[in-house]
């Protein structure tokens, strides 16, 4: 069945840093996208090589790699083989939608109110119309903005950056990074933690510490728009760990008052060595 929806939002970001994607060939990204399209149209693709190979215009042996590639990025549902990001996105614009619907409803039929409201309003002026008291229209009003609405959402999301602050300096100590509070890093936890939670974020961070930290190939990965990516996370949280990890703690004031305190006695202990030393050579020269 055909997709009626036109089109669906595309995060280079994302794209960039997923690790099937960067690992392709300019050609294996070409079939990719092809059948991404297809696959948003056609809400799937076959199952059957065959008609996949129809699809991309090719019957080649170089094709047949390219597809093993490529075909690691679908999955296979109710006989078609679908993407989860297009899955997302479908679900996403769904909802967009429905609640567009529904606050659309919501005003029409607060407008047919206030019509209304109005309407009767009038008739009762021109009923009054002999009296000389001034008729009032405060009834008429619209109501007023519910204001506690408004501060417990803006209390809410002010929670949700705190919750992705706290998620992202954990990230920072347990993988030795240092990346920003900023918009970029903090989208992405911000996703997983309504998604999935805080505690589902932590057993991430420390799952892909364990396989990334230490492996220069692997190290610069680890970063929040590929860890907290909506493609991988599941996968993430579900893999297994590659050992234990030192968790990093922060030093106490006492602590770091003991090692100033530390460093300053074996600084004035090289001076008083240093000083003994050229001492000695002096009396040597006598």
């Amino acid at each position: 069945m055909t997709d009626k929806r036109p089109s669906f939002q595309w995060y280079p970001k994302d794209y960039m840093s997923d690790i099937n994607t960067i690992s392709m060939t300019p050609e294996q990204e070409g079939h990719y996208i092809r059948l991404l399209n297809l696959c948003w149209m056609e809400n799937g693709l076959p199952v059957k090589w065959q008609e996949i190979r129809a699809l991309l215009k090719g019957t080649t042996d170089l094709l047949e790699s390219n597809l093993q590639v490529v075909l690691k990025c679908f999955y296979k549902r109710g006989g078609k083989l679908h993407h989860k990001r297009l899955d997302f996105e479908r679900e996403k614009q769904d909802t967009y939608r429905k609640r567009s619907a529904e606050g659309g409803r919501e005003t029409q039929r607060r407008r047919k109110a206030l019509k209304g409201t109005t309407d009767q309003a009038q008739v009762n002026v021109k009923s009054s119309s002999s009296s000389s008291t001034a008729v009032t229209t405060k009834d008429v009003s619209p109501k007023p903005k519910d204001t506690n609405k408004i501060k417990s959402l803006k209390e809410k999301k002010e929670l949700e950056k705190k919750s992705a602050i706290r998620v992202l300096e954990y990230f920072n100590r347990l993988a030795s990074k240092d990346y920003q509070k900023v918009h970029m890093n903090l989208t992405p936890i911000r996703g997983r933690l309504a998604e999935f939670g805080m505690t589902a974020c932590y057993r991430v961070i420390e799952n892909r510490v364990s396989h990334w930290k230490f492996d220069p190939k692997m190290n610069e990965f680890l970063r929040p728009t590929t860890v907290f990516c909506a493609s991988k996370f599941e996968g993430y949280l579900n893999s297994k760990d590659r050992g234990k990890i030192e968790k990093p703690r922060e030093k106490t004031t006492t602590e770091e008052n003991i090692d100033v305190i530390k460093k300053w006695g074996a600084k004035q202990k090289a001076i008083e060595e240093n000083d003994a030393g050229k001492l000695h050579e002096g009396d040597g020269d006598i």
